[in-house]
């Protein structure tokens, strides 16, 4: 990979990020029962969650498999053991939140705020996504493959 290459990846990857800074917002859930749901149960996989502001919200455990939330707000939350198989994240704000033990698996966490979440060995994402995270929060970036992080 030359220079040229590598820096256009860093600047797409700036920009996305910069996106996703911008629409967030004090945002609304398009189904206040579903997060209700969510808060009481800690479940609502598939619930439409989008735009939800789940701030600081203790989701651990909490099942939201192909769960909607794009554009939600889920700065600092806690969200360690999560299951979020084939979620959508996309512009979701998950700045500071933890993930340690969350599956992510086929999630789509496209324009996602990851900055200074945490993670461990045992959260599950996708490689392009675990490389995107170590790229934003500033992990050693010298020898990485970058190839599949489309």
């Amino acid at each position: 990979m030359n220079l040229v290459t590598f820096m256009t990846f860093v600047t797409i990857v700036c920009i996305t990020l910069l996106e996703s800074v911008v629409i967030i917002t004090p945002l609304f859930a398009e189904d206040s029962q579903a997060v209700k749901r969510l808060r009481e149960k800690k479940e609502c996989p598939g619930c439409n969650l989008s735009k939800a502001n789940l701030q600081n919200y203790y989701l651990t455990n909490a099942n939201l498999k192909e769960a909607n939330l794009s554009e939600a707000n889920l700065r600092g939350a806690n969200l360690s053991g999560a299951f979020l198989i084939k979620a959508k994240l996309r512009g979701a704000n998950l700045q500071s939140s933890n993930l340690n033990g969350a599956n992510l698996m086929s999630g789509d966490l496209r324009g996602a705020d990851l900055r200074n979440s945490q993670v461990n060995a045992e959260t599950k994402l996708d490689n392009k996504w675990l490389k995107v995270w170590k790229i934003v929060n500033h992990q050693t970036l010298p020898g990485q493959d970058l190839s599949e992080a489309d």
